[in-house]
């Protein structure tokens, strides 16, 4: 005979293991937007999530039943349940891509965070997903403060540094620069080459369309003196065939930890240099799509906070009307190097070898 209280005690583990269950089911993972992992900037006032489900082995015939969608305007709100911006609530439906957001309106710069479960199945409930993030980019044309910009000057085909400098009282909790160019960029924050795109942004028909991109500068802006510097290369523009110029327009918006909002944009104030180390002007190079880099007109620190630009031109507002659109997909990247198994060859050419055959 069960002495009644090992009985009591079977019932309660029964009770917290049948509580447990619920974790061990299918669970959603891989949440992307618009299908970008965590994308920045973004111009899809409408986004739709997808996400996969991850199954326990040896479970046949997993499938979701329901989903609920939390969306919050900061991870801490999310991680605390509260979707101030959207909670689906349980949705009866296998559909697991494409699932447009049905919250609140979102807005230029707005920083978005979300998480999914589901029901599998066997009605089990899986655990929440784990955050993920989405940004808004700036989603009317009015939201540009200022205008494009380029060197006064250089020929089209020189490679620029551009600089601006700021004064930051109390720190950031957020901020973000957008950067649309009509050449390559790169961004660069008190030094710091900001993320490992290249070649940024895509091709598009530059009289037509430029893509801007957004990055996320939260973690590199300090207290006190600042450097927001950009290179910008000439590209595949075929800037004679659109009949426009290399240029820039940058901002950057931020909040700081009070709530103070500030905003810095692209002006005639920005200095600008023609990059001495970097020259694709010899015919030579540029028909085979290269450049000739002499490192010793290179500046190490031409991107660092106390570099003195004072002898560097102003920059010269440039007259481009081409519509801007976020950059939504993903950007280039070094994702290999090939090392060369022989070089030979003389002065005037060399033949290397890579061992495999690639475009």
């Amino acid at each position: 005979m069960i002495h009644p209280m090992f009985h009591r005690f079977g019932l309660l583990m029964l009770a917290v293991l049948s509580f447990a269950l619920p974790l061990h089911g299918a669970a959603p993972h891989d949440l992307q937007c618009e299908y970008l992992t965590d994308p920045l900037g973004i111009d899809v006032t409408t986004p739709r999530f997808n996400w996969k489900l991850s199954t326990p082995e040896g479970v046949r015939g997993q499938k979701q039943r329901a989903w609920q969608v939390m969306v919050a305007s900061s991870k801490e709100r999310l991680e605390r349940d509260e979707a101030d911006l959207w909670d689906s609530g349980r949705v009866e439906s296998s559909q697991s891509t494409l699932v447009p957001y049905a919250g609140k309106k979102l807005v230029s710069n707005q920083d978005v965070y979300w998480k999914v479960r589901i029901h599998d199945k066997d009605q089990i409930l899986s655990r929440w997903s784990a955050p993920a993030r989405f940004s808004m980019g700036l989603l009317q044309s009015t939201d540009w403060k200022g205008p494009w910009i380029r060197h006064p000057d250089a020929p089209v085909v020189k490679h620029i540094w551009f600089r601006k400098n700021l004064t930051l009282e109390e720190p950031v909790k957020s901020a973000f620069i957008h950067i649309a160019s009509v050449g390559y960029h790169e961004l660069y924050v008190n030094g710091k080459k900001i993320d490992d795109s290249l070649l940024a942004p895509a091709a598009t028909r530059l009289d037509k369309r430029v893509l801007y991109m957004t990055y996320d500068v939260s973690g590199l802006l300090k207290t006190g003196g600042n450097t927001i510097a950009l290179w910008q290369g000439p590209g595949w523009g075929r800037y004679a065939f659109f009949k426009t110029l290399p240029a820039l327009r940058v901002q950057l918006d931020a909040t700081t930890a009070t709530g103070k909002s500030i905003s810095l944009a692209s002006d005639t104030t920005w200095r600008c240099e023609v990059s001495s180390s970097e020259n694709i002007g010899d015919t030579k190079y540029k028909d085979n799509g290269g450049e000739r880099i002499d490192s010793r007109g290179f500046f190490t620190d031409w991107n660092a906070v106390g570099f003195d630009d004072s002898k560097w031109q102003l920059a010269a507002e440039a007259p481009i009307n081409a519509e801007l659109s976020a950059q939504m997909m993903e950007p280039t990247r070094i994702i290999e190097t090939i090392p060369a198994l022989s070089v030979s060859g003389d002065d005037l050419a060399y033949k290397v070898d890579m061992g495999k055959n690639f475009t």
